[in-house]
C-alpha cells in the first residue's frame, strides 16, 4: 500500500514544520 510508504515522510515534514514554527517564535 502507497500510503502506508507515504506516512513517515508526511510525519517527518510535519516534524519539520513544527520546529520551524518554535524557531521562528524564538527569534522574533
Amino acid at each position: 500500500m502507497p500510503n502506508r510508504t507515504i506516512t513517515p515522510y508526511r510525519y517527518v515534514c510535519y516534524s519539520v514544520i513544527i520546529r520551524g514554527i518554535q524557531v521562528f517564535s524564538f527569534l522574533s
